[in-house]
């Protein structure tokens, strides 16, 4: 509903301004008409000039009244959009040797891998995968769920 209003609001404008630009040549046009009628001369029988009858002001302040109505459009249009999603950022964390392997087995399995199969894939030992599991659960990199006899080992 709040962008259908902001698209209303922007083409209002718009047509707007175009209608006073329209209605500004148009002027512009008969006062030329009256000056190639008076043979060159902007004054009138009165002795009026034909520039000192006809202000630009209206026009001015009704642009820039159209322009802040484009511009609320335009804010009730992308204020939706404005708002990003809070994700939290990951933490920048170096690993050694081991954990790197380790770590890229876990997003080769496509961010969740049993245990047993770690010490299978890796062909290191039950315990070395033990301590390095350890080392990337404290940093934060992983989180491991029992299961049975073994652990799920889950990419966070």
């Amino acid at each position: 509903m709040q962008k259908k209003i902001g698209f209303s609001l922007i083409a209002i404008g718009l047509l707007a301004i175009f209608f006073i630009v329209f209605l500004r040549i148009r002027e512009i046009e008969a006062i030329n008409i009256i000056i190639a009628k008076n043979d060159g001369s902007c004054y009138l029988d009165d002795g009026t000039c034909l520039h000192d009858t006809h202000s630009v002001w209206p026009y001015v302040l009704a642009g820039t009244i159209m322009v802040i109505v484009i511009c609320i459009g335009i804010y009730l249009v992308f204020q939706g959009r404005v708002e990003v999603e809070k994700i939290p950022l990951r933490k920048k964390v170096l690993l050694d040797g081991d954990e790197k392997i380790v770590y890229d087995k876990i997003i080769g399995a496509e961010g969740t891998v049993f245990q047993s199969e770690l010490v299978e894939r890796t062909g290191m030992t039950k315990v070395k995968i033990t301590r390095i599991l350890d080392k990337l659960e404290g940093k934060g990199i992983i989180e491991r769920k029992r299961r049975g006899m073994t652990n799920v080992v889950i990419l966070k």
